[in-house]
């Protein structure tokens, strides 16, 4: 059984998989996310984990590989200059990894659009979905009040408007997705509402 069991491993694929924030706003082209990326290595080697736009990305002096038959510690391999990158990421075989990330993302202003009416208390506007994959658990928020759009695929784009509110009610954007643009570009990604997006509307669209 356990022969089998890691017979399975060692044929499965390499897979990354990230949980955090990304945070962005308008007039802003870029976002910065904050959080973490979990990386699953099936086999031995030296590897690229293609990392771009990394501030921060670490977890302690060590980290540890993971088998079903021992523990062994390694070194940090990251490279910090001025942005870390990893170009030869040595692992064992079925190796895990955890890392702490900070990383600015380019991100063109304007996939958000938004405009309150003459009279301030209706804001209406438009998202468009910049990301690979679906952004889901879409909401906007103006203060107590908010608009569920749920999911936005791809490329697609859903409007939204929201009446009776203030004049310097707060705007912002909630959603969620899978993360395939953050941190390492090394696996496949996996999850769908690892990292949450938080949009903040200039001057609640004024």
């Amino acid at each position: 059984i356990l022969f089998g069991f890691a017979g399975q491993l060692y044929s499965a694929k390499a897979t990354r998989y990230s949980s955090g924030y990304l945070l962005a706003g308008d007039g802003v082209d870029e976002a910065v996310f904050v959080g973490s990326q979990q990386i699953f290595f099936p086999g031995t080697g030296r590897y690229d984990l293609g990392l771009q736009g990394v501030e921060f990305a670490g977890s302690g002096e060590s980290y540890y590989d993971e088998s079903p038959f021992a523990r062994s510690q390694v070194q940090n391999e990251l490279i910090d200059m001025g942005e870390v990158t990893a170009p030869a990421y040595s692992v064992n075989n079925l190796s895990f990894r955890q890392l702490s990330i900070t990383q600015r993302i380019p991100l063109a202003n304007g996939w958000v659009r938004s405009e309150r009416l003459s009279d301030g208390t209706t804001i209406r506007g438009s998202i468009t979905n910049p990301f690979g994959g679906p952004m889901n658990n879409v909401t906007v928020f103006a203060g107590r009040k908010n608009k569920v759009l749920g999911t936005i695929g791809n490329g697609s784009t859903q409007n939204f408007e929201i009446k009776g509110i203030s004049a310097n009610t707060d705007v912002w954007i909630q959603a969620s997705f899978g993360g395939d643009v953050i941190g390492s570009q090394y696996g496949s990604s996996v999850g769908k509402d690892g990292v949450k997006i938080h949009y903040s509307i200039l001057n609640g669209g004024q």
